[in-house]
């Protein structure tokens, strides 16, 4: 009757092991959420009023429709660098997604012959993110977008392979453990193995073929047939070490196969291709360097000036010709390229960055979208030093930049569009007016240009702070971004921070002397940092009450 009763018991909770699955993954994915909110709210926050919309994605930087190939010949129709690291004609967010041949073949076997839901969840996810990966050219990717328009702040749909990336290595193991427990059916699987063997050296064997008759960028064929061959080489060796543990009889004969199966895996990562993340010499990145070597005068200082790459050299220093990795760092880091400044600790208009405010995409094209940018708005900007006509690391002095604190604009109320062709117009004079948003009409009262005196005090990451006298009430303007983190007081207290010239900043002060003082504060962080408190709190008390959970005793 006991057994019975057991019996029953099992019958009646046996529907319960997929819903009590559901609810803890769902209770870990919560749980994790909440430990990282004090990250994911401020970014959430920035991402909600950022360039990034339902309408952002696109499909640049999609795996091209033959992508898929490079999974089995890492050289398949690519083309070397200056620096010789190979990719993928169009592609510049990843240079190889290469798993190695050795890794694949035991994916694909384990997802074929392993009959586990994880394996086949695995599989699932593996072959649906390489699907995504080719962008509109697969079609799911133009679906997805279609049914959940949300997902379109996303972008380069290049990014699924690394999903892929995570799950072919955990199926490669179930691909091992097959290979690895031949017991009772020695046959079958060995049969299985050879047969997929001979499929995958037959996909590679034809890719190389295919590489060598249709290269790209006039690339040599040998180039992808030898890369076929050393994966052919590799999996030779897979199969010869697997057969030599096999045969091993002796527990130090298996430890030295295992120790060339490793060798084999590491052989076929080291041997796929040039190195893809070239090194330089650590005193490259020596803070100062590129401040000591060009002799910037007067020397751009935060709050004070910035400088600004024209056009030609933004395009030049993102395709450097130099073939020394050495050489072209430095030449990078003399042209302040991307975010390069930072090292320097000189400011600099525009930088590398994914995400930012819609107002300064604007900003952004009037300045890139010709040759020769508004010379108002980047005296407004507060330009002193600009790339030499011709040049990429040599620079020219601008007299006539203004500091990044101004006051005594007449303002003048119109919308963004109107806002954004008079900061390009040749008779716009950032020292005369300023544009502010019709909204700001029940905030400032000032209405004329006047004297006003700017006193700079200190100018930091989250604070800034600075004085004005003027005669009448008078707008103070601050060349950096506008964004509503940003809280101002004038002599203590807050007022409204407006918007200047489409994407910076200004306040109101009063007639006679006034310290005005913005404050960067994060909205979000504080409930951000109370979600992640509250979720440690509970996983604490989760693994103390764990730990001293004793084992129940049952007498028999």
């Amino acid at each position: 009757s006991t057994a019975f009763a057991s019996t029953e018991s099992n019958e009646k909770t046996g529907t319960q092991p997929r819903l009590r699955l559901l609810a803890r993954f769902g209770s870990i994915v919560a749980l994790v959420a909440a430990l990282a909110a004090i990250q994911l709210l401020p970014f959430l926050d920035l991402l909600k009023h950022s360039q990034r919309n339902s309408g952002f994605a696109d499909s640049q930087w999609a795996m091209p429709w033959w992508g898929w190939a490079n999974l089995f010949v890492p050289l398949f129709r690519t083309f070397p660098g200056s620096i010789g690291v190979h990719a993928q004609p169009g592609q510049a967010w990843v240079y190889s997604y290469y798993c190695g041949v050795a890794v694949l073949f035991l994916a694909v076997l384990g997802g074929w012959k392993v009959r586990e839901r994880r394996v086949l969840l695995l599989g699932g996810a593996t072959l649906l993110t390489l699907w995504l990966a080719l962008g509109d050219d697969g079609g799911l990717y133009r679906a997805v977008r279609e049914v959940f328009p949300g997902i379109g702040f996303m972008r380069y749909p290049v990014k699924f392979v690394v999903t892929a990336t995570f799950c072919v290595p955990l199926l490669a193991a179930f691909g091992a453990k097959f290979l690895l427990e031949m017991e009772g059916d020695f046959a079958a699987r060995r049969k299985s193995a050879l047969t997929l063997l001979g499929i995958v050296a037959g996909i590679i064997a034809v890719l190389a073929v295919l590489g060598a008759m249709f290269p790209v960028n006039d690339v040599p064929g040998t180039v992808a047939a030898w890369s076929g061959a050393g994966r052919l080489v590799i999996l030779a060796l897979l199969g010869g070490a697997f057969v030599w543990w096999r045969r091993s009889s002796s527990q130090r004969m298996k430890f030295v196969a295992t120790f060339a199966l490793i060798l084999v895996f590491w052989a076929d990562a080291m041997s796929n291709g040039p190195r893809a993340n070239p090194t330089v010499p650590n005193w490259t990145y020596e803070p100062g360097f590129a401040r000591k070597e060009l002799h910037l005068e007067p020397a751009p200082r935060i709050g004070e000036s910035r400088v600004m790459l024209s056009l030609a050299t933004e395009l030049t220093l993102n395709s450097l010709p130099l073939t020394n990795a050495v050489d072209n760092f430095l030449y990078g880091r003399l042209g302040l390229m991307a975010n390069f400044n930072l090292l320097d600790g000189i400011p600099k208009v525009g930088g590398s960055f994914s995400v930012y405010f819609p107002e300064l995409e604007r900003i952004m094209f009037l300045l890139y979208s010709a040759s020769n940018p508004p010379p108002a708005l980047i005296d407004f900007l507060g330009v002193t030093h600009f790339t030499a006509p011709g040049k990429n690391i040599a620079w020219e002095h601008r007299p006539s930049a203004m500091p990044w604190i101004t006051a005594g604009q007449q303002p003048v109320f119109t919308d963004a569009g109107i806002t954004s062709a008079a900061l390009a117009a040749t008779n716009f004079n950032p020292r005369e007016i300023v544009f502010l948003t019709p909204e700001a009409r029940s905030f400032a009262t000032a209405t004329n240009r006047v004297a006003a005196r700017v006193n700079p005090l200190s100018f930091t990451a989250h604070r800034v702070e600075f004085e004005v006298e003027s005669p009448q009430p008078t707008l103070a303007v601050v060349s950096q971004n506008f964004y509503r983190n940003w809280h101002p007081t004038v002599n203590g207290q807050p007022v409204p921070l407006l918007r200047a010239n489409l994407a910076f900043q200004a306040v109101e002060v009063p007639a006679g002397r006034s310290r005005v003082v913005l404050v960067y504060r994060e909205r979000m962080l504080v409930p951000g940092a109370a979600v992640s408190g509250g979720a440690l709190i509970l996983l604490l008390a989760l693994v103390w009450k764990a730990w001293k959970k004793k084992p129940a005793n049952h007498e028999s």
